[in-house]
């Protein structure tokens, strides 16, 4: 199991924090990380359902590089085709983190 990073665990407390400045690029990788996890799950048909902020976790690797993973999928919907079109139904939770 991976654990967060310890001083800012989430986006949320990355973008709240005044005492961490991050690079360009390093806001763009974060970009990039959430951008090809959405895309990730939209391909597979779920809706994440409650994104923001808090709900993306940062890691750091053993190379010192920060990476976000999506988490809490509690509100995720699945999308399903049927012979009259595309209906939402809710996902169950299992707390598993996406990453592209």
């Amino acid at each position: 199991m991976e654990l967060a990073c310890p001083q800012y665990p989430t986006l949320g407390d990355l973008v709240k924090s005044d005492s961490i400045t991050l690079s360009l690029p390093v806001k763009l990788s974060l970009l990039r990380d959430v951008f090809e996890a959405i895309s990730m799950i939209h391909d597979l048909g779920v809706v994440h359902g409650d994104l923001k902020p808090d709900n993306v976790l940062i890691f750091r690797a053993t190379d010192g590089k920060l990476t976000a993973k999506i988490s809490d999928f509690g509100f995720s919907l699945r999308q399903t085709q049927t012979r009259e079109g595309a209906t939402l139904r809710l996902v169950q939770s299992t707390g598993t983190l996406l990453n592209a």
